[in-house]
């Protein structure tokens, strides 16, 4: 038994998210999107299959167009624990899925699309400023 079955077994600790290889791409992708989504600071970003945009605390934004960039947003945000056949594999889910995430409809129309991102107040349709956030 590795240490990561170990940790699984243990009474009272879970993973928060499992990644089950022997899953079709689609479900796990939608299942992980909700997971994420949850964390209120990621949206899709305005144009088709361009990945996300996550808010900072700065006031300021980062782009998550590559798996590597949405790799280290997982890792923070939720414990993860890749399985196959029943068992535990890894922590860590693969770069060629990271990286299709990104571009797929089923993961990324889990979150609230962005429809601009400006740093400056703008006018709504009905002429009331937009307010921060």
């Amino acid at each position: 038994m590795n240490d990561l079955e170990e940790q699984v077994e243990q009474p009272g600790v879970e993973a928060d998210f499992i990644w089950d290889d022997g899953k079709v791409a689609k479900v796990n992708y939608e299942a992980l999107g909700k997971r994420l989504a949850l964390s209120g600071d990621l949206f899709r970003s305005p144009r088709h299959g361009s990945g996300l945009i996550q808010l900072l605390s700065s006031a300021k934004h980062a782009t998550i167009s590559k798996g590597a960039d949405l790799l280290p947003v997982i890792v923070d945000r939720v414990r993860v624990l890749v399985m196959k056949e029943g068992k535990v594999k890894g922590s860590r889910i693969n770069a060629a899925d990271l990286n299709a995430m990104l571009r797929s409809e089923s993961f990324l129309g889990q979150f609230i699309p962005v429809d601009r991102l400006t740093a400056v107040p703008l006018y709504l349709p009905n002429f009331t400023l937009t307010v921060p956030g």
